[in-house]
């Protein structure tokens, strides 16, 4: 299970998904601002997490946007995905990504950090052309 968003201030997603920094990757391609895994936990199967994904989706409904997004802060998510846990009496433990998965997360970045700046280059080129200036190379 993960809690992801973009900024410490909300929205955030939860989700569940064997490999979460594999998720954020799919999620970022996707999305404008730079997403940031605040909590993961591993979960004894499959079938816990989904249970616990649905308790705290059902007793957050009234902050629901779409999908699986939360009008909420990912520390209070965080809080109610164990809190969830602990009422459906289903352990949970911190999860913590493999070497391999923080190098294709670096990759992933610097990707993500390649293409923004490309597009800042392209925005600056067709500003220029509306005001009329030339841009250097």
């Amino acid at each position: 299970m993960y809690v992801i968003a973009w900024s410490a201030r909300g929205p955030a997603k939860i989700g569940v998904a064997e490999n979460p920094v594999a998720r954020l990757s799919g999620l970022q391609s996707a999305h404008p601002y730079r997403l940031k895994i605040y909590y993961a936990v591993g979960t004894q199967s499959g079938d816990a997490a989904f249970r616990i994904e649905q308790k705290v989706l059902q007793d957050l409904a009234e902050f629901r946007m779409i999908g699986e997004w939360l009008k909420l802060v990912p520390s209070l998510l965080r809080e109610h995905v164990n809190i969830s846990a602990k009422a459906l009496g289903l352990p949970t433990k911190v999860w913590k990504p493999t070497k391999a998965q923080l190098e294709q997360r670096l990759v992933n970045l610097k990707d993500f950090a390649r293409l923004d700046e490309l597009r800042r280059g392209e925005a600056a080129k067709q500003e220029a052309k509306i005001l009329n200036i030339s841009v250097r190379e």
